[in-house]
């Protein structure tokens, strides 16, 4: 679940903490020593269902996300090495006005598709910057390190659940 943790963190800020997982983790092509494809279900602590899939055996590299509720619809790659973040929104009515949405530009109106842009670099320079400068100047980074370990906890209860073959409940795993 080498990339997965990044999605798990993603889906954690959009839509809260993670309280439930079922997973399966399988090594299906590589034959290396750990999974080559997970697939979990996951319950929110709102009672919102999810599911992702992580996978070195599909041959595409992309990485997409999908958010869908009773409003609609969102989906957008999460891999922008360089370049604008294309956003598709299916809605019943306008896209609703938020914080997160104000910089989106209309690239299409009749198939939703918006343009977020961003800066013409990685999106990993400022990461590593941002590092760089913590280590650097004793800063405190802008993600506190509870939120990786956040991220741990639901990769372990997703293994421990696949192993056991039952849903693991998240808290059980370190108890944070």
């Amino acid at each position: 679940m080498e990339v997965g943790t990044h999605i798990i963190d993603l889906l954690r800020f959009l839509l809260g903490e993670i309280v439930e997982v079922s997973a399966y983790t399988d090594v299906l092509l590589f034959g290396c020593s750990v999974e080559d494809t997970s697939s979990l279900i996951v319950r929110f602590e709102d009672g919102v269902h999810g599911s992702m899939s992580f996978s070195y055996a599909v041959p595409d590299l992309g990485s997409n996300i999908e958010i869908c509720g009773t409003q609609g619809k969102i989906s957008w790659s999460t891999f922008v090495w360089k370049g604008d973040l294309i956003v598709k929104a299916y809605m019943h009515d306008e896209l609703p006005k938020s914080e997160i949405l104000t910089n989106l530009e209309t690239v299409d109106n009749e198939s939703r598709e918006y343009r977020y842009e961003t800066d013409k670099v990685s999106q990993r320079v400022p990461m590593i910057k941002h590092f760089v400068e913590c280590v650097n100047m004793s800063k405190e980074p802008l993600l506190p390190g509870i939120e990786g370990l956040k991220d741990q906890q639901v990769i372990l209860a997703a293994y421990e659940s696949s192993k056991t073959k039952r849903a693991m409940r998240v808290n059980d795993i370190l108890g944070l």
